[in-house]
């Protein structure tokens, strides 16, 4: 069953960067990235949201349990429902096949406002403050570099000191909107666990508002499990509560654009992404016509170690540790840690100017919303 989810905040919310504070479940407690003043991200990780809707598929089935206080009997039915294990960067990395059970894909991140209008990070090429306008390309002559013969922006069309546009835009209209986010501080202490716990108790934690009638989005496609049509459910740090929302896309009761975009898409493109197929279709369809032919990051993208473009780019890098769930520790806090390793990625937004070499994605990864890579106009 395919489904559009949407989470509505219900209070400020600070999503964790790899900036953080001291966490359990390392011997020493550091990692080298701690700081007293906590940091958030404005968007929801793919990997939080993959988390919510193991949760989600628990609590359905009955199994949910909130210390994760299961019998070794116990996670192997589970296996069957979320997967046997958490998401794993390193196992992707490694080229190895990662399963959610009855969790079959889900797409990028997307904001959505009171009128079901699609809202994406805005292009990093665009030069425009209000609508897409794309820099133009000079593409002769080409630069020589050490990538080879490398096209760039026209004379005067990009200042790389002045920076790229931030905020997102709308899909129907192109146009930009900024300042829907709104940053405060706050004050924390935090009391440590054992005697032996280094004790660095006081930080400052970045909180989070998203403007009234505005939600975050996303689509899922979930087999057999039938997920509520209304729950409220908590995410990030100091677990913030959302108003959670989900809509079946297929069905008698199926109604407008992504239930239309859920019956026609080609079997072949949801065989390969799943279903972000619907909203790489809509987004595709929404720039057609639009100049430049820029290819665009759509979610965040993680690239191979060894991978350099050999294009003309305008990207943005971000660093992240995801939580994992173990089950040989007796004590709820103990269950839950972060990796080890810190991963690099590239953000969404991020955009290129290439027809061939460039980055094509992981089939394993683009099926829970990364690695997603499109054309945004141009010749076809």
């Amino acid at each position: 069953m395919k489904y559009l989810l949407r989470f509505r905040p219900l209070e400020g919310y600070t999503f964790g960067t790899d900036q953080n504070a001291v966490y359990a479940g390392k011997e020493d407690g550091l990692t080298g990235r701690e700081s007293y003043y906590l940091t958030s991200l404005e968007m929801p990780e793919q990997t939080t949201l993959l988390g919510v809707l193991r949760r989600l598929v628990l609590k359905a089935e009955g199994k949910l349990r909130q210390n994760f206080d299961y019998s070794p009997e116990e996670w192997e039915e589970m296996a069957d429902l979320i997967g046997g294990n958490s998401f794993s960067f390193e196992a992707a990395r490694n080229g190895k096949e990662q399963s959610f059970g009855r969790i079959k894909s889900l797409s990028p991140v997307f904001l959505e406002d009171q009128n079901g209008e699609v809202l994406i990070a805005n292009p990093f090429c665009n030069s425009s403050e209000k609508a897409y306008v794309p820099y133009a390309m000079e593409l002769d002559p080409e630069i020589v570099t050490s990538h080879g013969n490398v096209a760039l922006p026209a004379k005067n069309a990009y200042n790389g000191k002045s920076g790229y546009r931030s905020g997102l835009i709308e899909l129907g209209k192109k146009a930009v909107r900024s300042n829907l986010f709104r940053h405060d501080i706050l004050p924390g202490s935090r009391k440590a666990l054992k005697e032996t716990e280094r004790n660095d108790a006081y930080y400052r934690r970045e909180v989070v508002f998203l403007e009234d009638g505005y939600c975050f989005s996303l689509l899922a496609d979930v087999e057999t499990t039938r997920l509520p049509e209304k729950e409220v459910i908590y995410m990030g740090k100091k677990r913030s509560a959302f108003s959670l929302e989900t809509t079946a896309l297929t069905g008698t009761e199926a109604k407008g654009e992504w239930e239309a975009l859920a019956t026609t898409v080609e079997a072949q493109e949801l065989q390969r992404f799943g279903v972000s197929a619907l909203l790489r279709r809509r987004v595709e369809a929404a720039f057609t016509g639009a100049p430049g032919g820029w290819y665009y990051a759509l979610s965040d993208l993680f690239v191979p170690d060894e991978w350099t473009p050999d294009c003309f780019c305008i990207l943005e890098r971000k660093c992240l540790r995801n939580l994992e769930t173990t089950t040989n520790s007796k004590d709820y806090s103990g269950r839950l840690r972060r990796s080890d390793r810190r991963y690099g990625l590239i953000r969404a937004g991020s955009v290129f100017q290439a027809d061939s070499g460039l980055f094509s994605g992981d089939s394993r990864l683009q099926r829970i919303g990364y690695d997603h890579i499109i054309k945004l106009g141009g010749e076809s």
